[in-house]
């Protein structure tokens, strides 16, 4: 040990060249260690499966829905198995409705009942949320799973009574809007169906590639 000492005392410009070497080499692969596990990081949380939009005009009837979803369902452009793509598209776009209707809910019950209250961007809210909740409550009426269409059937009666009610809201017509939805269960039923819509459709987290050094 004591011979080690006195040759590195010796050369004391060779012990450090040959530390700083060993620093840098650590350096280099903690930090390389830490881009790869950042990488990592994001890329599992991107979607690889691409994603559309379907908008239809306020007036598109029933029929106008069913046609538009056979030509999807039947073109192989949209997905090899067209029929569970579509299906999903039109669940993830009611997931996102119920979420927005959810906070209008929410703003509903935690408004105070004044003399008047202003009411007129609640209205514009209720009346934008009115007309997408009939078109998805067509496509609710085809599917499987009753409770969406249940919940899409009371959640527009709430939105009808909002968009239908005056702008300048008196106290006792915020209360009978607010036991309206109290009595129906109306934001628990929300928030459970939209809940369970997000967690069937979304993808599952892709898994981490782990590094060893």
């Amino acid at each position: 040990m004591t011979g080690a000492l006195r040759r590195l005392a010796r050369a004391p410009l060779a012990t450090l060249l040959g530390v700083l070497v060993i620093g840098m080499t650590l350096a280099l692969t903690a930090g390389l260690y830490l881009v790869v596990h950042n990488i990592n990081g994001l890329t599992s949380r991107l979607n690889a499966e691409p994603q559309i939009n379907i908008f239809l005009a306020l007036d598109a009837s029933d029929a106008d829905v069913q046609a538009l979803q056979s030509q999807l369902k039947t073109n192989p452009a949209v997905a090899e198995n067209g029929a569970p793509k579509v299906d999903r598209l039109v669940a993830l776009a009611v997931g996102n409705h119920l979420e927005k209707s959810q906070i209008l809910l929410i703003e509903l019950m935690t408004e105070r009942a004044e003399d008047k209250t202003d009411f007129s961007a609640t209205q514009d809210q209720a009346r934008d949320l009115l007309d997408a909740n009939r078109l998805y409550r067509i496509s609710a009426a085809r599917g499987k799973d009753p409770s969406v269409q249940h919940t899409l059937d009371d959640l527009e009666r709430v939105l009808v009574e909002i968009a239908n009610s005056p702008s300048d809201l008196k106290a006792g017509d915020v209360e009978r809007l607010q036991k309206m939805v109290e009595s129906q269960g109306l934001l628990f039923k929300v928030r459970v169906v939209g809940s369970r819509i997000r967690q069937q459709n979304n993808p599952p987290p892709a898994k981490q590639l782990g590094t060893k050094l």
